[in-house]
C-alpha cells in the first residue's frame, strides 16, 4: 500500500504538549473530576479498587475513541500506568481488531508489563514478565504474552535503538520488531558561535564546561550518584553546566552552574552548544534524546556504553565511551575530551552534526514508519 494515505490513531500517555486536535482518552468527564479531587483526599484513592476502576473507564474509553476514528492504524507511545493510564498491555490485543498495532518501544514497559527498565524493578528474580515464555506457570504477564504473541504480525514493535529493537524480538519473537530512530528537526541540526552562546548565558568565555542534561535529575538510572566518583578520576580545571530538574538528594560543585529546568527549545539549543562536552552516565537508557540534541548542536559525548548510546557515540569520531559503572575510565574520557585543542574539537564537532544529519533526522523517521505502515497487513 506504499503512497496510500493513512488513518492512523496514535496514543500516548505523557504529552506534554498536546496539539489542538488532541483528544484526551482518560478524561473522566465533570462529574468524575470531582469525585477524584473528593477520593484524594480519602485511603480509597490509592485502593486497587478505584485503581482498577479508573483502568477499566479509561479501556471502555479508549476502545470507543479507536472505534469511532476508525483508523487504519492504531499507533502505541507510552500508554504504561506510569502516566496515569491504568492500562494493560492487553490493550494492544483489543485495539488489533480495529487495526494493525504498532508499538514504539520508549522503554521497557512494554516488554515486561511492570517497569521501565529493569534496574528499577522490585520484583524478586526471575519475576518479570520479559522472561515469561520461559516460565510455563501462568498468570497476568504469561497471559499477556500469549495474547500479544499470538497477534503475530498485526503487532508490530518499533525500537528507535538498535538495542531495545533487539530486545523486543528477544522477548516476542513471534512479532516482527523494527528499528526507526528517532529524528530531530531539521533546524536543530547545526552549529553555533559558542562564545555567542556563552555570552548569552552569562558564562565564562575562557572556561571549560561540562554539560549535564535531564529532565529528573535524580533518577538513578541516570548515573549522577556516580558523578563524586566520575569527577575525582577526571581533571580539574572545568566547570559544571547543568540544565534539568528534579535534582533533590544530589551535591552539586560550588563552581557549578545550575540552571534548573530548560523548557525553551532555544533556550536549550544555546545551553547545547555552550558546552564542550555532554557528560552522559546513565547506567540505562533507550536513546537518549539529550544525546541526540547535544550532539546536533556540535556537542560531543563522553557516556557508559549502555543501551542505544552507541548507536550515536562512536569513540574518538563523535565522543567517548566507557564501560557501564566504569567511573574511572568515564573521568578519563572527560580529562581526553577537556584535552582536546580547537582544531580537533572543531573536527569532532562537525562529525557529530554529519552524523547526526545523515542518520537521525526526522525525515527519516517519518520515512522509516511511512515503510513500515505500508508493509502492515490489511485490516
Amino acid at each position: 500500500r506504499a503512497g496510500e494515505a493513512h488513518q492512523i490513531l496514535h496514543l500516548t500517555g505523557c504529552a506534554e504538549e498536546p496539539g489542538s486536535d488532541a483528544v484526551e482518552f482518560t478524561r473522566p468527564g465533570p462529574r468524575g473530576v470531582a469525585l477524584q479531587n473528593l477520593l484524594t483526599l480519602t485511603p480509597w484513592a490509592d485502593s486497587r479498587a478505584w485503581k482498577n476502576r479508573r483502568a477499566a473507564r479509561n479501556r471502555a474509553n479508549l476502545l470507543r475513541l479507536g472505534a469511532a476514528f476508525r483508523p487504519d492504524v492504531v499507533h502505541l507511545h507510552n500508554i504504561n500506568p506510569f502516566y496515569g493510564t491504568g492500562l494493560t498491555r492487553m490493550i494492544a490485543a483489543d485495539l488489533a481488531q480495529l487495526a494493525p498495532v504498532v508499538w514504539t518501544l520508549h522503554d521497557e514497559w512494554t516488554l515486561g508489563g511492570c517497569c521501565c527498565y529493569r534496574g528499577e524493578c522490585e520484583r524478586p528474580a526471575g519475576a518479570c514478565g520479559r522472561d515469561v515464555q520461559k516460565r510455563p506457570e501462568g498468570g497476568a504477564a504469561h497471559d499477556e504474552w500469549r495474547a500479544l504473541s499470538a497477534l503475530g504480525e498485526r503487532l508490530v514493535f518499533a525500537g528507535p535503538s538498535r538495542w531495545i529493537t533487539d530486545e523486543a524480538r528477544a522477548a516476542f519473537p513471534s512479532n516482527p520488531a523494527r528499528h526507526v530512530a528517532y529524528g530531530l528537526p531539521e533546524d536543530w541540526i547545526g552549529s553555533a558561535d559558542k562564545h555567542a552562546c556563552r555570552e548569552a548565558l552569562g558564562l565564562d568565555p575562557s572556561a571549560r564546561y561540562v554539560l549535564v542534561l535531564a529532565d529528573r535529575l535524580s533518577v538513578r538510572r541516570k548515573g549522577l550518584h556516580l558523578l563524586p566518583e566520575i569527577m575525582s578520576a577526571a581533571p580539574a580545571g572545568f566547570r559544571l553546566l547543568v540544565a534539568g530538574g528534579h535534582d533533590r538528594g544530589i551535591t552539586w560543585p560550588r563552581d557549578a552552574v545550575v540552571m534548573g529546568p530548560v523548557r525553551d527549545e532555544r533556550l536549550l539549543r544555546i545551553v547545547c552548544s555552550a558546552a564542550d562536552v555532554l557528560l552522559l552516565p546513565s547506567l540505562e537508557d533507550n536513546l537518549p534524546l539529550v544525546m541526540l540534541e547535544a550532539m546536533a548542536r556540535g556537542t560531543a559525548v563522553a557516556g557508559f556504553r549502555i543501551g542505544g548510546v552507541p548507536d550515536a557515540v562512536v569513540p574518538g569520531v563523535t565522543g567517548w565511551l566507557a564501560e557501564p559503572g566504569d567511573t574511572a575510565a568515564l573521568g578519563a574520557a572527560l580529562r581526553d575530551a577537556l584535552a582536546l585543542d580547537d582544531t580537533a574539537r572543531a573536527a569532532m564537532s562537525r562529525r557529530c552534526i554529519e552524523k547526526m544529519r545523515d542518520e537521525f533526522p526526522a525525515a527519516r523517521e517519518r520515512t522509516g514508519y511511512e515503510t513500515l505502515y505500508a508493509g502492515l497487513p490489511r485490516s
